[in-house]
Protein backbone atom coordinates (compact mmCIF):
# COMPACT_ATOMS: atom_id res chain seq x y z
CA UNK A 1 0.00 0.00 0.00
CA UNK A 2 1.04 3.36 -0.66
CA UNK A 3 1.19 5.99 1.98
CA UNK A 4 0.74 9.95 0.76
CA UNK A 5 0.91 12.01 3.50
CA UNK A 6 -1.24 15.04 2.46
CA UNK A 7 -0.63 18.70 2.48
CA UNK A 8 -3.58 19.60 5.12
CA UNK A 9 -2.57 16.88 7.66
CA UNK A 10 0.80 18.63 8.08
CA UNK A 11 -0.45 21.56 8.80
CA UNK A 12 -3.25 19.98 10.99
CA UNK A 13 -0.31 19.43 12.96
CA UNK A 14 1.61 22.65 12.73
CA UNK A 15 -1.93 24.02 13.96
CA UNK A 16 -2.00 21.36 17.14
CA UNK A 17 1.49 21.98 18.09
CA UNK A 18 0.93 26.21 18.24
CA UNK A 19 -2.57 25.29 19.68
CA UNK A 20 -0.83 23.12 22.62
CA UNK A 21 2.01 26.12 23.10
CA UNK A 22 -0.93 28.93 23.40
CA UNK A 23 -2.65 26.61 26.28
CA UNK A 24 0.33 26.21 28.36
CA UNK A 25 1.52 29.75 28.12
CA UNK A 26 -1.24 31.36 28.53
CA UNK A 27 -2.94 32.95 31.52
CA UNK A 28 -6.13 34.05 32.41
CA UNK A 29 -6.87 35.23 35.81
CA UNK A 30 -5.90 38.71 36.44
CA UNK A 31 -4.81 40.27 32.91
CA UNK A 32 -6.66 43.32 31.96
CA UNK A 33 -7.03 41.60 28.99
CA UNK A 34 -9.03 38.49 30.50
CA UNK A 35 -12.28 39.13 28.37
CA UNK A 36 -10.07 38.64 24.99
CA UNK A 37 -8.32 35.35 26.82
CA UNK A 38 -11.33 34.15 27.82
CA UNK A 39 -12.55 34.08 23.69
CA UNK A 40 -9.73 32.37 23.18
CA UNK A 41 -10.00 29.84 25.23
CA UNK A 42 -13.46 29.00 24.43
CA UNK A 43 -12.01 28.94 20.41
CA UNK A 44 -9.75 26.93 21.81
CA UNK A 45 -11.94 24.58 23.71
CA UNK A 46 -14.09 24.02 20.55
CA UNK A 47 -11.01 23.40 18.17
CA UNK A 48 -9.68 20.68 20.79
CA UNK A 49 -13.70 18.94 20.32
CA UNK A 50 -13.86 18.91 16.59
CA UNK A 51 -10.03 17.79 16.68
CA UNK A 52 -11.19 14.91 19.09
CA UNK A 53 -14.22 14.59 16.82
CA UNK A 54 -11.66 14.51 13.31
CA UNK A 55 -9.04 11.91 15.36
CA UNK A 56 -12.12 9.37 15.85
CA UNK A 57 -13.14 9.62 12.11
CA UNK A 58 -9.49 8.65 11.55
CA UNK A 59 -9.13 5.82 14.03
CA UNK A 60 -12.16 4.24 12.09
CA UNK A 61 -10.98 5.11 8.53
CA UNK A 62 -7.58 3.75 8.95
CA UNK A 63 -8.92 0.86 10.95
CA UNK A 64 -11.09 -0.07 7.63
CA UNK A 65 -8.17 0.51 5.41
CA UNK A 66 -5.91 -1.60 7.36
CA UNK A 67 -8.74 -4.47 6.91
CA UNK A 68 -9.31 -4.19 3.23
CA UNK A 69 -5.71 -4.02 3.24
CA UNK A 70 -5.63 -7.60 4.90
CA UNK A 71 -8.44 -9.22 2.98
CA UNK A 72 -7.09 -8.07 -0.27
CA UNK A 73 -3.22 -9.70 0.94
CA UNK A 74 -1.77 -6.54 0.38
CA UNK A 75 -1.23 -6.39 4.11
CA UNK A 76 0.78 -8.49 6.07
CA UNK A 77 0.09 -8.14 10.29
CA UNK A 78 2.73 -10.26 11.02
CA UNK A 79 5.87 -10.09 8.75
CA UNK A 80 7.83 -13.31 8.13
Amino acid sequence: MEVTIRRWWIYHHYCAMVMALMSLTWEIKGQPDCAMKHKGVQLFLGWAIMQGFAMLLQNRYQRQRLYTGIALGKVLIYPP
